[in-house]
Protein backbone atom coordinates (compact mmCIF):
# COMPACT_ATOMS: atom_id res chain seq x y z
CA UNK A 1 0.00 0.00 0.00
CA UNK A 2 1.64 3.17 -1.15
CA UNK A 3 1.52 6.21 1.10
CA UNK A 4 2.44 9.51 -0.48
CA UNK A 5 3.36 11.46 2.65
CA UNK A 6 4.57 10.62 6.12
CA UNK A 7 2.39 10.23 9.20
CA UNK A 8 2.29 13.03 11.71
CA UNK A 9 3.25 15.91 9.42
CA UNK A 10 -0.16 17.59 9.86
CA UNK A 11 -1.22 16.77 6.31
CA UNK A 12 -3.84 14.06 5.61
CA UNK A 13 -2.20 10.83 4.48
CA UNK A 14 -2.77 9.89 0.86
CA UNK A 15 -3.50 6.19 0.31
CA UNK A 16 -3.41 4.46 -3.06
CA UNK A 17 -6.48 2.41 -2.06
CA UNK A 18 -8.77 1.89 0.93
CA UNK A 19 -6.64 1.39 4.08
CA UNK A 20 -6.32 -2.15 5.41
CA UNK A 21 -5.54 -3.59 8.84
CA UNK A 22 -2.22 -5.22 9.52
CA UNK A 23 -1.48 -8.75 10.73
CA UNK A 24 0.62 -9.70 13.74
CA UNK A 25 3.48 -11.99 12.76
CA UNK A 26 3.59 -15.48 14.27
CA UNK A 27 6.73 -17.63 14.06
CA UNK A 28 7.22 -21.14 15.38
CA UNK A 29 10.49 -22.23 17.00
CA UNK A 30 10.95 -26.01 17.17
CA UNK A 31 13.74 -28.15 18.62
CA UNK A 32 14.01 -31.34 16.56
CA UNK A 33 15.90 -34.60 17.02
CA UNK A 34 14.94 -35.12 20.70
CA UNK A 35 18.08 -33.71 22.34
CA UNK A 36 18.73 -34.30 26.02
CA UNK A 37 20.86 -31.27 26.69
CA UNK A 38 22.58 -28.23 25.27
CA UNK A 39 21.62 -24.70 24.31
CA UNK A 40 20.91 -22.41 21.37
CA UNK A 41 20.36 -18.71 20.75
CA UNK A 42 17.94 -16.68 18.64
CA UNK A 43 19.00 -13.73 16.52
CA UNK A 44 16.78 -10.83 15.42
CA UNK A 45 17.89 -7.80 13.42
CA UNK A 46 21.52 -8.18 14.39
CA UNK A 47 20.92 -8.82 18.09
CA UNK A 48 21.32 -12.21 19.75
CA UNK A 49 19.63 -13.59 22.85
CA UNK A 50 21.36 -15.19 25.78
CA UNK A 51 21.71 -18.97 25.60
CA UNK A 52 18.41 -20.87 25.78
CA UNK A 53 18.19 -24.43 27.08
CA UNK A 54 17.07 -27.17 24.70
CA UNK A 55 13.83 -27.38 26.71
CA UNK A 56 13.49 -23.71 27.68
CA UNK A 57 10.06 -22.68 28.94
CA UNK A 58 8.02 -20.30 26.81
CA UNK A 59 8.34 -17.65 29.54
CA UNK A 60 12.13 -17.87 29.30
CA UNK A 61 11.98 -17.46 25.52
CA UNK A 62 9.71 -14.43 25.87
CA UNK A 63 12.07 -12.82 28.37
CA UNK A 64 15.15 -13.50 26.25
CA UNK A 65 13.59 -12.00 23.14
CA UNK A 66 12.16 -8.98 24.96
CA UNK A 67 15.66 -8.23 26.24
CA UNK A 68 16.78 -7.54 22.67
CA UNK A 69 16.87 -3.81 21.77
CA UNK A 70 15.04 -4.47 18.51
CA UNK A 71 12.10 -6.12 20.30
CA UNK A 72 11.70 -4.73 23.80
CA UNK A 73 9.07 -5.27 26.49
CA UNK A 74 5.72 -6.35 25.11
CA UNK A 75 7.21 -7.03 21.69
CA UNK A 76 6.58 -10.79 21.69
CA UNK A 77 4.73 -13.52 23.53
CA UNK A 78 5.99 -17.11 23.32
CA UNK A 79 3.67 -20.03 23.97
CA UNK A 80 4.06 -23.81 23.98
CA UNK A 81 6.95 -26.26 24.25
CA UNK A 82 10.01 -26.33 22.04
CA UNK A 83 9.64 -30.04 21.31
CA UNK A 84 6.15 -29.46 19.84
CA UNK A 85 6.83 -25.96 18.58
CA UNK A 86 6.87 -22.72 20.53
CA UNK A 87 4.82 -20.01 18.82
CA UNK A 88 6.24 -16.50 19.04
CA UNK A 89 3.60 -13.85 18.41
CA UNK A 90 4.84 -10.34 17.71
CA UNK A 91 2.86 -7.44 19.19
CA UNK A 92 3.17 -4.04 20.81
CA UNK A 93 5.46 -1.86 18.75
CA UNK A 94 6.06 -4.85 16.45
CA UNK A 95 2.37 -5.59 15.93
CA UNK A 96 0.66 -5.20 12.53
CA UNK A 97 4.07 -5.25 10.90
CA UNK A 98 6.08 -7.38 8.48
CA UNK A 99 9.02 -8.50 10.62
CA UNK A 100 12.23 -10.40 9.98
CA UNK A 101 12.39 -14.12 10.67
CA UNK A 102 14.12 -15.20 13.87
CA UNK A 103 17.40 -17.01 13.23
CA UNK A 104 18.68 -19.90 15.36
CA UNK A 105 22.41 -19.45 16.01
CA UNK A 106 25.06 -21.03 18.22
CA UNK A 107 23.10 -24.28 18.24
CA UNK A 108 24.93 -26.59 20.67
CA UNK A 109 22.45 -29.38 21.38
CA UNK A 110 23.50 -32.77 22.72
CA UNK A 111 21.97 -36.22 22.70
CA UNK A 112 19.13 -37.38 20.50
CA UNK A 113 19.40 -37.84 16.75
CA UNK A 114 20.86 -34.94 14.77
CA UNK A 115 19.22 -32.32 16.96
CA UNK A 116 18.58 -28.90 15.49
CA UNK A 117 16.45 -25.76 15.82
CA UNK A 118 14.06 -24.58 13.10
CA UNK A 119 12.01 -21.41 12.75
CA UNK A 120 8.86 -21.37 10.62
CA UNK A 121 7.11 -18.24 9.39
CA UNK A 122 3.70 -19.50 10.53
CA UNK A 123 1.78 -16.27 9.93
CA UNK A 124 3.73 -13.65 8.01
CA UNK A 125 3.27 -10.18 9.43
CA UNK A 126 1.46 -7.65 7.28
CA UNK A 127 2.16 -3.97 7.77
CA UNK A 128 -1.00 -1.94 8.39
CA UNK A 129 -1.81 0.96 6.10
CA UNK A 130 -0.53 4.20 7.60
CA UNK A 131 1.30 2.47 10.43
CA UNK A 132 2.94 5.14 12.57
CA UNK A 133 0.03 7.55 12.24
CA UNK A 134 -1.11 9.04 15.53
CA UNK A 135 -4.58 8.68 16.98
CA UNK A 136 -6.79 11.19 15.16
CA UNK A 137 -4.57 11.37 12.06
CA UNK A 138 -6.65 11.72 8.90
CA UNK A 139 -6.12 10.20 5.48
CA UNK A 140 -7.91 9.67 2.21
CA UNK A 141 -8.18 7.13 -0.59
CA UNK A 142 -6.78 8.84 -3.67
CA UNK A 143 -8.82 6.55 -5.93
CA UNK A 144 -12.23 7.32 -4.42
CA UNK A 145 -11.71 10.44 -2.31
CA UNK A 146 -13.10 8.66 0.75
CA UNK A 147 -11.78 10.22 3.95
CA UNK A 148 -10.64 8.19 6.97
CA UNK A 149 -9.50 8.85 10.52
CA UNK A 150 -7.26 6.68 12.71
CA UNK A 151 -9.18 5.54 15.79
CA UNK A 152 -6.47 3.09 16.83
CA UNK A 153 -2.84 3.53 17.82
CA UNK A 154 0.33 4.31 15.92
CA UNK A 155 1.40 0.65 16.09
CA UNK A 156 -2.06 -0.73 15.31
CA UNK A 157 -4.01 1.87 13.32
CA UNK A 158 -7.76 1.40 12.82
CA UNK A 159 -8.98 3.49 9.91
CA UNK A 160 -12.70 4.31 9.81
CA UNK A 161 -14.54 6.48 7.35
CA UNK A 162 -15.08 10.02 8.51
CA UNK A 163 -18.67 10.84 9.33
CA UNK A 164 -20.40 12.49 6.41
CA UNK A 165 -23.86 13.36 5.16
CA UNK A 166 -25.25 12.11 1.85
CA UNK A 167 -28.56 12.26 0.01
CA UNK A 168 -30.54 9.63 -1.86
CA UNK A 169 -33.29 10.78 -4.21
CA UNK A 170 -36.05 8.17 -4.39
CA UNK A 171 -37.92 8.88 -7.61
CA UNK A 172 -38.98 5.24 -8.02
CA UNK A 173 -39.68 2.21 -5.85
CA UNK A 174 -36.53 0.57 -4.54
CA UNK A 175 -34.14 -0.16 -1.69
CA UNK A 176 -32.52 2.34 0.64
CA UNK A 177 -28.74 2.10 0.63
CA UNK A 178 -27.43 2.10 4.20
CA UNK A 179 -24.20 4.12 4.64
CA UNK A 180 -21.41 2.64 6.73
CA UNK A 181 -20.97 5.83 8.76
CA UNK A 182 -22.53 9.24 9.13
CA UNK A 183 -26.02 10.29 8.14
CA UNK A 184 -28.27 10.28 5.12
CA UNK A 185 -31.41 12.01 3.89
CA UNK A 186 -33.77 10.09 1.63
CA UNK A 187 -35.95 12.44 -0.44
CA UNK A 188 -39.15 10.73 -1.61
CA UNK A 189 -39.74 12.50 -4.92
CA UNK A 190 -41.83 9.93 -6.79
CA UNK A 191 -44.91 11.43 -8.48
CA UNK A 192 -46.98 8.50 -7.19
CA UNK A 193 -46.66 6.41 -4.04
CA UNK A 194 -43.07 5.37 -3.42
CA UNK A 195 -42.69 1.89 -1.92
CA UNK A 196 -39.22 1.77 -0.36
CA UNK A 197 -37.49 -1.06 1.47
CA UNK A 198 -34.88 -0.82 4.21
CA UNK A 199 -32.48 -3.58 5.24
CA UNK A 200 -31.13 -4.58 8.63
CA UNK A 201 -28.10 -2.60 9.84
CA UNK A 202 -25.00 -4.35 11.12
CA UNK A 203 -23.52 -3.57 14.52
CA UNK A 204 -20.63 -1.93 12.64
CA UNK A 205 -23.18 0.61 11.43
CA UNK A 206 -24.21 1.65 14.94
CA UNK A 207 -24.89 5.38 15.00
CA UNK A 208 -25.84 5.70 11.33
CA UNK A 209 -28.84 8.03 10.97
CA UNK A 210 -31.34 8.18 8.11
CA UNK A 211 -33.99 10.87 7.66
CA UNK A 212 -36.93 10.40 5.27
CA UNK A 213 -38.69 13.44 3.79
CA UNK A 214 -41.65 13.42 1.39
CA UNK A 215 -41.33 16.03 -1.34
CA UNK A 216 -44.54 14.88 -3.05
CA UNK A 217 -48.02 14.60 -1.50
CA UNK A 218 -48.39 10.81 -1.48
CA UNK A 219 -48.82 8.05 1.10
CA UNK A 220 -45.30 6.70 0.61
CA UNK A 221 -44.20 3.60 2.52
CA UNK A 222 -40.87 2.46 3.96
CA UNK A 223 -40.81 -1.23 4.84
CA UNK A 224 -38.22 -2.70 7.17
CA UNK A 225 -38.96 -6.41 7.01
CA UNK A 226 -38.21 -8.85 9.84
CA UNK A 227 -36.85 -6.45 12.47
CA UNK A 228 -39.33 -3.61 12.01
CA UNK A 229 -38.85 -0.21 13.63
CA UNK A 230 -38.10 0.21 17.36
CA UNK A 231 -37.47 -3.56 17.54
CA UNK A 232 -41.16 -4.01 16.73
CA UNK A 233 -40.63 -6.87 14.27
CA UNK A 234 -43.66 -7.59 12.05
CA UNK A 235 -45.91 -5.45 14.22
CA UNK A 236 -44.13 -2.24 13.26
CA UNK A 237 -42.31 -2.94 10.02
CA UNK A 238 -44.05 -0.43 7.71
CA UNK A 239 -43.85 3.35 8.01
CA UNK A 240 -46.76 4.93 6.12
CA UNK A 241 -46.67 8.62 5.23
CA UNK A 242 -49.78 10.75 5.70
CA UNK A 243 -49.83 12.07 2.15
CA UNK A 244 -48.52 15.61 2.56
CA UNK A 245 -45.32 17.29 1.43
CA UNK A 246 -42.95 17.51 4.38
CA UNK A 247 -44.05 14.29 6.07
CA UNK A 248 -41.12 12.37 7.44
CA UNK A 249 -39.19 10.73 10.26
CA UNK A 250 -35.63 9.93 11.34
CA UNK A 251 -34.11 6.66 12.52
CA UNK A 252 -30.80 5.60 14.06
CA UNK A 253 -29.06 2.23 13.90
CA UNK A 254 -28.08 0.42 17.07
CA UNK A 255 -27.47 -3.25 17.79
CA UNK A 256 -28.88 -4.46 14.48
CA UNK A 257 -32.12 -2.48 14.89
CA UNK A 258 -33.59 0.79 13.61
CA UNK A 259 -34.90 3.14 16.28
CA UNK A 260 -37.05 6.17 15.53
CA UNK A 261 -35.47 9.29 16.97
CA UNK A 262 -37.78 10.94 19.53
CA UNK A 263 -39.94 13.75 18.18
CA UNK A 264 -39.18 13.06 14.51
CA UNK A 265 -42.27 11.06 13.53
CA UNK A 266 -44.17 13.75 11.58
CA UNK A 267 -47.48 12.61 10.03
CA UNK A 268 -46.11 9.09 9.65
CA UNK A 269 -47.56 5.97 11.27
CA UNK A 270 -45.85 2.67 12.08
CA UNK A 271 -47.69 -0.60 11.68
Amino acid sequence: MAIENVAGDGVPLKFSAAPTAGTDAVQTVTVTGTPTGGTFKLKYRGHTTTALAYNAADTAITAALEALPAIGAGGVVASGTLSSGTTVTFGGRLGSLAVQLLQPVNVKLTGGTTPDVTVEDTTPGVTATGRGAALGQSGFDAATGTEYINTGTAYDPAWVEKEKHVQQVASANGAITIPNVGSKTVLLTKAGVAAMTLGTPTTAQNGVRITFIATTANAHTVTCATIGFNAGNDGADVATFGGAIGDGFSIEAYGGEWYVQPGTLFNVTLG
